[in-house]
């Protein structure tokens, strides 16, 4: 349904469906790409936003470009929507021209100042490996406290695109459960490791208690 109203006539429709098409679920598939992909040249500004910013979050390749054609443009102002879609990708590419607006804005305290900053921690070259070091230290951690019921977490994809699910004693991921995405609005800077292991293993206990 969001896929069909992403391109009706009315750009109010179409915004809010590719609004909730591109970011507020988690799902991913060819026909949603191809439905955002049809949008990131609308007419309608906001509806154009919201699809590079949907297709960023899936970390589409035809994002990286057009991300940094906006934000390096100089005969437009940067749309926060654009720095989103720069963090979302997280994509060490991007980082001169981001410190380079962070350079420009120096000062400026506004929600434009920390989400350049944001996008910056996201895409430093070190986040990749300090996520991953995090992500492991994470499954160690569960793994161990919960030793002796045969399950343990298992992890998808990479950073910062990064899927925890929960892994039963048969091997196979519990499918019942939305996977956790560790990394949505976080940089590895600062993550609270105790409590998503905290987290982790509470959820473990009662998916495990559901199967009993």
């Amino acid at each position: 349904m969001l896929i069909t109203l992403s391109s009706d006539p009315d750009p109010g429709v179409r915004d809010w469906a590719t609004f909730g098409l591109g970011n507020q679920t988690p799902q991913d598939s060819p026909a949603i790409r191809t439905a955002l992909l049809a949008r990131l040249d609308d007419e309608d500004p906001e509806t154009a936003a919201e699809a590079l910013l949907g297709l960023a979050r899936r970390g589409a390749g035809e994002a990286l470009a057009r991300v940094r054609a906006l934000i390096t443009d100089p005969d437009r102002s940067v749309d926060l929507l654009a720095l989103e879609a720069a963090a979302e990708l997280a994509d060490p590419a991007l980082l001169p021209a981001l410190e380079a607006l962070a350079q420009a804005w120096d000062g400026d305290d506004d929600v434009h100042g920390e989400a350049v900053a944001f996008a910056i921690a996201r895409c430093h070259p070190d986040a990749h490996g300090e996520a991953r070091r995090i992500e492991q230290q994470i499954v160690a951690a569960v793994d161990e406290r919960v030793s002796g019921t045969g399950w343990s977490l298992a992890l998808e994809g990479t950073y910062p695109r990064t899927l925890v699910r929960q892994r039963r004693p048969d091997g196979a991921v519990d499918e019942s459960v939305v996977p956790d995405t560790p990394w949505d609005g976080r940089v590895p800077g600062g993550f609270e490791v105790d409590a998503s292991v905290d987290r982790y293993v509470a959820e473990i206990h009662e998916a495990a208690a559901r199967r009993d």
